[in-house]
């Protein structure tokens, strides 16, 4: 912690006289007075009045809501004449820069805060590498841990919108057909993840609460991508060529054997358009 921590650590720290001493000190008597007048104490309070409340207020001609200790402090603090009340031009200076001291001050322990609270995870995630790496083969559990924490994730959501990707339903895409790529870098304490899609692009995923959330995939999966309808077929002819092989052991025996007794050039014609035939009902059964 720095010279500028510690300090700021002190002022916000202030309350009551020890806080009223240390205005007095850096802005004079009469900008305590003020505070004083509002029942603010302290730099988390006042951080929370804006510049109307602090000098415009004490501007305003007196009415018959103006109690005596109101118009006593107007007159040590503000020009009084018959047109017009003013708060004293040092006095108005002082409290617009005490406004802009109590942003910064809140605002640096505020960050302060933030940067301690990611620290304290950082430490617990530490920790929790640590007593699971009791020995060498626990990275690669942890590794594993994160990888089927992912891999279910993926099938969970691959129901969930009905198996449409890129703006095309598909009927045999799994969660095998999305590599989980979990790496550990030396620069990092924590490993980076990344999915590759069937369309080949790698999607990386962020760490949050010790998951790695599945937004980044989501939105790209959401994205309308033709590319991606040429790769998933190639790879669903693969994974349907079981199938296709028990639905031709279904067609007619003797059909078979009169098609292989036609003339060879007949033969050839006959089979090229069998072969795009096949090829275009496969695509189709993919896509509904």
């Amino acid at each position: 912690m720095n010279n500028i921590d510690i300090e700021i650590n002190r002022l916000i720290d202030l309350s009551d006289e020890h806080f009223f001493e240390h205005i007095e000190e850096r802005y004079g008597k009469f900008v305590v007075k003020i505070l004083k007048y509002h029942d603010i104490d302290r730099y988390t309070i006042l951080s929370h009045v804006d510049r109307n409340q602090l000098i415009d207020f004490f501007e305003k001609p007196n009415d018959e809501h103006s109690t005596s200790e109101l118009i006593n402090l107007k007159k040590e603090i503000c020009n009084i004449s018959q047109e017009s009340i003013t708060l004293k031009v040092g006095t108005k200076t002082k409290i617009v820069s005490l406004l802009k001291s109590t942003k910064f001050i809140v605002k640096k322990k505020k960050s302060q805060l933030l940067s301690q609270t990611r620290s304290n995870r950082l430490d617990n995630h530490r920790s929790s590498l640590s007593s699971t790496n009791s020995n060498g083969s626990d990275s690669e559990v942890s590794e594993e841990n994160y990888r089927l924490s992912i891999e279910e994730s993926i099938e969970t959501l691959l129901k969930n919108i009905n198996y449409n990707i890129h703006g095309n339903n598909y009927t045999n895409i799994s969660t095998k057909d999305f590599k989980v790529i979990i790496e550990n870098t030396s620069d990092s304490i924590v490993p980076t993840c990344s999915i590759e899609c069937i369309c080949r692009e790698r999607i990386k995923l962020y760490l949050k609460n010790y998951r790695f959330q599945l937004s980044n995939f989501i939105k790209h999966l959401k994205i309308i991508n033709n590319k991606s309808t040429f790769f998933t077929n190639n790879n669903n002819q693969q994974l349907d060529g079981s199938f296709n092989v028990l639905n031709q052991m279904d067609f007619d025996d003797q059909a078979l054997r009169n098609e292989s007794n036609r003339p060879t050039t007949q033969s050839y014609s006959a089979q090229s358009h069998t072969d795009d035939s096949d090829l275009s009902a496969s695509v189709t059964m993919k896509k509904r």
